[in-house]
């Protein structure tokens, strides 16, 4: 894209208009692209030359990472095989894509912040386009049917702060691309439901990405197939910890006593598994601490 100025100026309007016309044309692309079929599209639409022109209110580049947006979340409902509520039914190229249901977009940018799907008996794969919300902090998709693979992907948006996934149908390993995802606080990916319901498969050690992830405050894998050794200076990785859910896996070894050490810790839920030993004493320092199950 090139020359919105020029044009602008040989038309007699402004320099915003020129631009704002420039993202009015990516906006019909991206529609015919999205009628067409084509998968990935690739913009230049700001030069560098631009950061040492007269300030100017670039309205096109909003518009575009908004279309980045619907583009990545149309490609992510595509791999959608059952929705008996009509959830997605909003998603479409016409409406803004921060009036679709359960999608919610920042003030200032126009960029989806939030992504709740929860509870709407949803099926199929997460699609690894779910890696372009580059502003996303909130994933919600707990309680579906979704399967396959947790995709690598997801480890590109470093602003996640929460990424819920309990209570589906997924299996492998969790990607060690989550390592990146320094501002997280809160994973959880267990199975709380013990009626029937589906369960997670997740298999593989205590996820070692995470132990990269100091901000975290809640980590739950319960009801998942994980195995081995905690390591024992898992409370040391973890400063910032209030919960931890490893219900009914396949852990084995002792209890750390390092978990003493997150003084913030509320809850501590590890029943059913091959821990040996007691518990250690020093979690009696652990001031804060209401729930401790390790029957």
């Amino acid at each position: 894209m090139d020359g919105h100025r020029r044009w602008a100026r040989q038309k007699g309007f402004t320099v915003e208009h020129g631009h704002s016309a420039g993202g009015e044309k990516i906006k019909v692309l991206i529609r015919l692209c999205s009628q067409w079929g084509v998968k990935v599209l690739t913009v230049f639409a700001f030069s560098a030359e631009n950061w040492i022109r007269s300030k100017v209110k670039y309205a096109s580049s909003g518009i575009l990472g908004n279309q980045t947006d619907k583009l990545a979340l149309l490609e992510f409902k595509s791999k959608i095989t059952e929705d008996p509520q009509g959830l997605i039914d909003s998603w479409n190229a016409t409406l803004n894509v921060c009036q679709w249901l359960g999608v919610t977009c920042g003030h200032k940018h126009q960029r989806v912040i939030s992504l709740d799907l929860k509870g709407h008996r949803l099926a199929g794969s997460i699609s690894p386009s779910i890696g372009n919300l580059s502003f996303l902090r909130i994933l919600d998709i707990s309680d579906n049917s979704f399967h396959g693979h947790i995709p690598a992907e997801l480890g590109s948006l470093t602003k996640l702060e929460m990424v819920y996934l309990k209570n589906n149908n997924l299996t492998g390993n969790v990607p060690s691309s989550i390592g990146n995802l320094t501002s997280l606080r809160e994973l959880y990916i267990s199975y709380n439901d013990l009626e029937g319901a589906s369960v997670n498969s997740l298999s593989g050690e205590f996820p070692p990405a995470l132990y990269n992830l100091s901000s975290l405050k809640l980590i739950g894998l319960s009801f998942n197939k994980f195995r081995g050794n905690l390591r024992p200076d898992i409370g040391l990785a973890f400063p910032n910890l209030q919960r931890l859910y490893l219900a009914n896996i396949y852990f084995i070894g002792s209890v750390p006593a390092s978990l003493s050490n997150c003084s913030d810790l509320l809850q501590l839920d590890i029943p059913i598994n091959n821990f040996t030993g007691n518990i250690p004493l020093s979690f009696g320092n652990l001031k804060n601490l209401f729930w401790l199950n390790k029957a």
